[in-house]
This record gives structure tokens, C-alpha cells and sequence, in this order.
């Protein structure tokens, strides 16, 4: 049995027979943004030209680099994966997935006073999510989109509905850490 330390998830995921050793994070982050747009798609069974796509229509932000490269983190294989799972297997189209995306409520996230609720464009919008929309409140003005909490609720397909339940029922206490991102 061979253990390597520092073994990338690619290379699990070419040889998912070979045993590997890597602690969480130690090699990437999930959010590390690693995968050439080829690997994302081999990764996720989804051509080149759909991946363009979802990005276009917003559905998907990938890391770009100086050079306009494409870089995709674990967790935009997740969010990949759960795109072509509402196409494929329940019958969504793209501007379905846009809407039910444009229903995670952002506000209970990343609270803000009602007055920045009426004047922000994600509050009220029911076909684009949070991060297509123009005009935002200042709570979001200086958050990259793909880094906040809001944009990483697209990866849980079919959990974001009981997210919704626990927050509008009060089950779920959403601390301030949640809401910065981590950084406090």
C-alpha cells in the first residue's frame, strides 16, 4: 500500500484505488483554486464549451488569472456537479437555476439593516442571485463574490430549501463569523 504526503485530490481522483495521506486543506484548501478548465471538466464530465456557458450566465465564478486562465477549487466541482445534476436529472434549465438560486436568502447571511435591503438589487430580485445583480448594498459592496458565503450555498443542490426552513424558524443561529466569512 502506497502513502504519499502532499499527493494531490487530482491524482485521487485519477487513482481512487491508491491509498493516499493528505491531512485537510494541508495540500489545498477546497476553495483553492487549482483545476485547469480541461481537468474541471474530465473532473466533472461537463465539456469545455458548458463550463464557458455557466460562466457567462453567471451560474459558476471562477478564480482568473493575470493571464485570463481559467482555475477551478474542489468546491467549484461540487457546484459544477449539483449545475449538471439540476439539467440532467431535474429537468431545470439554466434560468431555473438562476431563480432558485436567486432565492437563497442572502439577507439572513449577511444581515443588514432594512433600509440597505431596499435599496440592494439581490434583495429583491427573484431570476439573478446576489452576485449577477448590479446594485448591491454596502454590507456587499467590497466582497468578492466568489469568496462569500451567499455564492458557496449554490453547491448544496437540493439543501438550501432546508437551510431556509431552519433559518425562517429560527433553528439555525447565524454567528458573526459565518457572516464575515470566517474573519472576524
Amino acid at each position: 500500500m502506497k502513502t504519499s504526503v502532499g499527493k494531490s485530490r487530482l491524482s485521487q481522483a485519477a487513482n481512487p484505488n491508491q491509498e493516499t495521506y493528505s491531512p485537510p486543506n494541508a495540500v489545498f484548501p477546497d476553495t483553492e483554486p487549482v483545476f485547469t478548465i480541461g481537468i474541471a471538466s474530465q473532473l466533472t464530465n461537463t465539456s469545455v464549451h458548458a463550463l464557458r456557458v455557466y460562466e457567462e450566465k453567471k451560474l459558476i465564478l471562477p478564480f482568473v488569472t493575470p493571464t485570463h486562465r481559467r482555475l477551478y477549487s474542489q468546491f467549484d466541482i461540487e457546484r459544477i456537479k449539483c449545475i449538471r445534476r439540476h439539467l440532467d436529472e431535474e429537468g431545470l434549465n439554466i434560468a431555473g437555476i438562476k431563480a432558485l438560486l436567486a432565492m437563497i436568502p442572502c439577507w439572513l447571511l449577511r444581515p443588514c439593516s432594512p433600509e440597505d435591503q431596499a435599496a440592494c438589487e439581490a434583495f429583491t430580485s427573484t431570476t439573478a442571485p446576489c452576485w449577477e445583480v448590479g446594485k448591491k448594498g454596502p454590507e456587499c459592496q467590497d466582497t468578492t463574490c466568489r469568496d462569500c458565503q451567499v455564492y458557496r450555498m449554490g453547491y448544496r443542490c437540493g439543501d438550501i430549501k432546508s437551510f431556509c426552513k431552519a433559518a425562517y424558524s429560527g433553528m439555525i443561529q447565524i454567528s458573526t463569523s459565518e457572516t464575515s466569512g470566517g474573519a472576524e
